[in-house]
């Protein structure tokens, strides 16, 4: 059953984007390069003034203007959303529209029976080409999404949806042809999925953990499909092998995904070490990173991994070239320990990582030009440096880092020209920020 959401457009813009007080509480974050979206409580965005039919309809009325997660909504204030970052022209579609950079995205399904599912919210969006946090109209609640040049989220029920650039097959319904409006990926019910990290809309490519294994579908050129072959698929297939998966997240061109017994398999691009075996050798089939136990996490960079253990201990390898893994000196091929101890959760953006402390305080390393890491002199940082804020959760983007704290508020840092500080901000900053608009 897929949640649809029916909110009063005027009303809601009007309550939402002008008093912070009514924001509903964020249940979820996501970031793309340079634009962001939360998950707004549906609960709460319903007592500010909206409606919810809980229908029957897994799908999408392709005739409704306001269904879904369309990037082109007028109404939205999205229209010309980070086209030219994300490289959209290419998908053949002007409005498309949210960038590239998702971090591996829980779907809220669970697969144990006695385990209640993520809320479903609504999405509020903000950052490039939209300089105001703004409801999307009339769409799915989703329990979980993702950003890249195109985007995709889950429903209540698994069922995943995505909209946007296409030229790969992307959006994995078995077309080329970009949408402005969310279609359902067929087949696929998601336990957890992500989109191309980083990726421009002429390379885009997604994967889904489900029920009867691990699919991958879009750009293939580096082996990111994992299936073996180096040829694109616009319908989701199996990836190589018959392990398990039970998290994953998506970089630039590669993969990775952690088994039920908590090693971390890798595939796709390699130039830069990124799949963690001690080579520079594509692999397009799932190879497991040797020396690595008790994965509960991993995170993509555009071309860096990180991987978290039980035991809260990181290590990250792939191009360092800003400090990524720790070390100026790269590429590293094989797993560099972080001097971090007791993370609990995990984050990269393009050439920067951040995990969350024992304490719930962020510590972030790498490229700092946008002051992304949390520290006020724009130098790499090779070791972690501590946040003021206690957080929840946390994602990152090209250049900059949000987090919900333990209130439900967000409060990001890093590059204003992104406009995810909020559209009055004109100086990067290395403070977190409350961004107005969000709870």
């Amino acid at each position: 059953m897929a949640v649809r959401v029916r909110l009063l457009p005027l009303l809601v813009l009007a309550i939402f984007g002008c008093d912070d007080d009514l924001a509903p509480r964020a249940v979820d974050l996501a970031l793309g390069a340079d634009q962001a979206c939360f998950l707004g409580a549906v609960d709460e965005a319903v007592d500010a003034g909206g409606s919810v039919d809980a229908g029957t309809d897994a799908g999408v009325d392709a005739g409704e203007e306001d269904a879904g997660i369309d990037a082109g909504v007028e109404d939205a204030g999205v229209e010309d959303a980070g086209v030219e970052d994300a490289g959209v022209e290419d998908a053949g579609i002007e409005d498309a529209g949210i960038d590239a950079g998702a971090e591996e995205r829980d779907a809220g399904v669970p697969t144990d029976p006695g385990v209640p599912p993520r809320p479903a919210g609504i999405p509020f969006c903000w950052g490039a080409g939209v300089p105001d946090v703004t409801p999307l109209e009339g769409g799915l609640a989703f329990t979980s999404i993702a950003l890249g040049a195109f985007a995709c989220g889950t429903d209540v029920t698994g069922a995943l949806y995505c909209a946007g650039a296409n030229s790969r097959g992307q959006l994995g319904d078995g077309t080329t042809t970009a949408r402005t409006e969310p279609a359902v990926v067929p087949g696929v019910i998601a336990l957890a999925f992500d989109v191309a990290r980083f990726a421009p809309a002429s390379a885009g490519f997604a994967c889904a953990i489900t029920t009867t294994g691990t699919q991958c579908w879009g750009a293939n050129d580096r082996g990111q499909l994992g299936d073996g072959a180096t040829l694109d698929r616009a319908t989701p297939a199996p990836i190589a092998g018959s392990t398990r998966f039970v998290r994953l997240a998506l970089g630039g061109a590669h993969a990775c995904a952690v088994d039920e017994a908590g090693a971390l398999w890798c595939w796709g691009a390699n130039d830069q070490g990124q799949l963690g075996d001690g080579t520079l050798v594509d692999r397009a089939i799932p190879t497991e990173v040797p020396d690595l136990e008790g994965v509960v996490e991993v995170a993509a960079g555009l071309a860096h991994t990180c991987a978290l253990t039980a035991a809260g201990a990181v290590s990250c390898w792939g191009s360092s070239d800003e400090g990524q893994a720790g070390t100026l000196v790269g590429p590293v091929l094989a797993p560099r320990v972080i001097e971090l101890e007791g993370a609990t959760a995990l984050a990269s953006g393009a050439r920067h990582v951040c995990a969350i402390g024992a304490d719930g305080r962020p510590r972030c390393w790498g490229a700092n030009e946008s002051l992304q890491t949390g520290l006020g002199v724009p130098v790499p940082q090779t070791s972690p440096v501590e946040v003021s804020v206690e957080a929840t959760r946390i994602a990152a983007g090209r250049a900059n880092t949000c987090v919900i704290n333990r209130g439900g508020s967000i409060l990001c840092w890093g590059a204003a020209s992104t406009g995810l500080l909020g559209a009055s901000v004109e100086a990067d900053s290395a403070f977190p920020t409350r961004v107005p608009g969000t709870p």
